[in-house]
């Protein structure tokens, strides 16, 4: 079974209490992630669609580097 997903790509800033600031991805990222985690060990997989800025490809496509996610729908 085919899953999509489709969204943005966002880049969430994070401050966190004791006032530490973190950068990471999310939005379409944290759901084909989350997706991919509950398809291990199936032919099942999340075909995430997402337009990313160019500088950013290389990055969220490593994040997405899953077999159960096919990244044929993340555009730069």
């Amino acid at each position: 079974m085919r899953f999509a997903i489709a969204g943005p790509v966002a880049r969430d800033h994070i401050i966190l209490p004791a006032g530490d600031r973190r950068e990471k991805y999310g939005a379409v990222t944290y759901a084909a992630t989350a997706m991919a985690r509950l398809l291990e060990g199936t032919r099942d997989e999340v075909f995430c669609l997402s337009h990313v800025a160019p500088a950013d490809y290389p990055a969220v496509a490593a994040l997405l580097d899953h077999p159960n996610i096919d990244r044929s729908g993340l555009v730069a």
